[in-house]
């Protein structure tokens, strides 16, 4: 889906709090699902929100995909993002874009990938940046707002990063994967953060497997 602040999605309140994109999505959710119980996955903030979405939900879908995506956040890691937030929103979105290549790419996959990594940049130059920024903003405060109650999550959950993510780390994968109960875990070697393009069939086929897993289940 579109967040709230990108693509067709509308803009967020002036200050949106995680419960705003938690509400979008169970918006989202209960017109789409009807009584079928779905598979929600989050990628980075996406995944920070289904998180929350299924801490306050797991009776309501029947599996839950974190895919790169942060949780219990260190007081120094916490402090990176949030510098980098306002770095941002000091410097525009060419700054945003200088440093996601930087942290999600090697120069090697930047000429292999250069195509791809090309319309990347296009969608994070499409639409309003400021409104982007208050998505942000959450994202940068909010993971506090899970730690700890992740042992809610009752749903079956497939856990995926990439071994050199420096944002959404193996170390917080691995605590997740500890505290909701039943859960796999993936990280792949040699992947950064965007590991869903550069690594794409690896990762599409372990979500497969896991999604026959989940269906075959609920059966």
């Amino acid at each position: 889906i579109d967040m709230l602040g990108h693509g067709r999605t509308a803009q967020p309140f002036e200050n949106p709090k995680l419960s705003d994109f938690v509400n979008q999505l169970d918006e989202v959710l209960t017109f789409l699902s009807g009584t079928i119980k779905p598979v929600i996955g989050g990628f980075s903030m996406g995944g920070l929100v289904a998180q929350s979405y299924a801490i306050q939900n797991s009776k309501k879908v029947s599996g839950l995909i974190l895919l790169n995506t942060v949780y219990d956040r260190t007081k120094k890691q916490r402090k990176i993002v949030i510098d980098r937030y306002h770095s941002n929103l000091k410097a525009g979105v060419d700054n945003a874009i200088a440093s996601g290549m930087s942290r999600w790419f090697t120069s090697k996959e930047r000429t292999l990938w250069a195509k791809e990594i090309y319309e990347l940049e296009n969608w994070m130059r499409s639409g309003n940046f400021d409104e982007k920024c208050k998505a942000h903003r959450v994202f940068a405060h909010s993971d506090h707002e899970n730690t700890g109650k992740i042992h809610f999550i009752e749903c079956p959950t497939l856990i995926m990063t990439g071994a050199k993510d420096s944002g959404s780390t193996p170390a917080m994968a691995r605590k997740m994967a500890l505290e909701i109960n039943d859960s796999e875990l993936h990280v792949l070697k040699n992947q950064h953060h965007v590991m869903s393009l550069i690594c794409a069939d690896r990762v599409c086929n372990i979500m497969d497997s896991f999604l026959q897993r989940v269906f075959n289940t609920a059966r």
